[in-house]
């Protein structure tokens, strides 16, 4: 039961944070280019693999 609270807890107080960060825009960026840079996709360290696997 405690386990179950403390994961409640945890969701309830942390999942809407985490929703609504956005990255960090350089200092005058308008606000919906900076909103459309965070929803970008994070940099890959081998994007060459991920690219051919999502041509196939």
């Amino acid at each position: 039961d405690s386990v179950l609270a403390s994961l409640r807890s945890f969701v309830r107080g942390t999942v809407g944070a985490l929703a609504a960060y956005q990255l960090p825009a350089p200092a005058g960026t308008d606000p919906e280019v900076a909103k459309a840079l965070s929803q970008q996709a994070a940099p890959m360290l081998y994007p060459s693999i991920s690219t051919k696997w999502r041509q196939s």
